[in-house]
């Protein structure tokens, strides 16, 4: 479900169109550098509020996408995943659209800082120019303008599956590259495949809880194990 987006010449997009299409998605200072880097092209994102239930089928909901009404069509159609929930003599189908769609453009929102000297008007704390020594009011990512958005993806693939279903290599493309002390073999890390006790894993568990509220982890961190969307992406170049 690629679209047509405004500006676009060549690799590049003016920025301002995009601004006006742009849907904010946050990332800690950790993902942001990893993103920077080139090293994270995957994130993860809870489907919320669902009962204990499977998982049946990631579809275009073609009602609403293909019934000709563009104003319905712009809010409503996109990929939905549809599960299945036994409760006692019930049997019930909650569906849920996924919030980011293939062909979306988003915006990281990442910790920040206004800058009263011209030219620059923001920094960042996952900059490498930012000096740890120097102090620094940093704002959180939740409340960064969408006018300091430095940082652009582009939504390639979408999909739903478990948390704990993750593999060694969508780790690596969540950013995480802390794998030492493992005995691999043949590429793999057998910790990981066996035990599940990789230091690659540990450090994706870690990173994964700590951007889950304290409330919420027996509901959404690992050991719950929740449903969650898949979202691979791609940096796009803005002028």
């Amino acid at each position: 479900m690629d679209r047509c987006l405004p500006g676009m010449r060549g690799d590049k997009m003016n920025r301002q169109e995009i601004l006006q299409i742009a849907k904010p998605i946050l990332f800690n200072t950790e993902m942001v550098r990893a993103t920077l880097d080139g090293r994270k092209t995957v994130t993860r994102r809870v489907v919320k509020d669902l009962p204990d239930c499977d998982f049946i089928e990631l579809e275009l909901n073609p009602e609403v996408c293909y019934d000709g009404d563009l104003e319905k069509t712009a809010v409503h159609c996109g990929l939905y995943a549809t599960f299945e929930s036994h409760g006692d003599y019930i049997v019930d189908f909650p569906v849920r659209k996924s919030p980011y769609q293939v062909g979306d453009i988003l915006y990281a929102r990442e910790t920040w800082s206004p800058v009263w000297v011209r030219p620059k008007r923001y920094q960042y704390k996952a900059s490498p120019e930012v000096s740890e020594n120097v102090p620094i009011s940093w704002y959180p990512s939740i409340h960064m303008p969408k006018e300091a958005a430095r940082i652009f993806l582009k939504v390639t693939g979408v999909r739903c599956e478990r948390l704990q279903d993750i593999s060694e290599a969508q780790i690596k493309a969540e950013g995480i590259d802390t794998c030492s002390h493992c005995y691999h073999f043949n590429g793999e890390c057998k910790d990981f495949r066996a035990a599940r006790e990789c230091k690659l894993q540990s450090a994706f568990i870690k990173t994964w809880n700590s951007t889950i509220k304290k409330q919420d982890l027996s509901k959404y961190g690992w050991q719950a194990n929740p449903w969650v969307w898949v979202y691979e992406f791609e940096k796009v170049a803005v002028e």
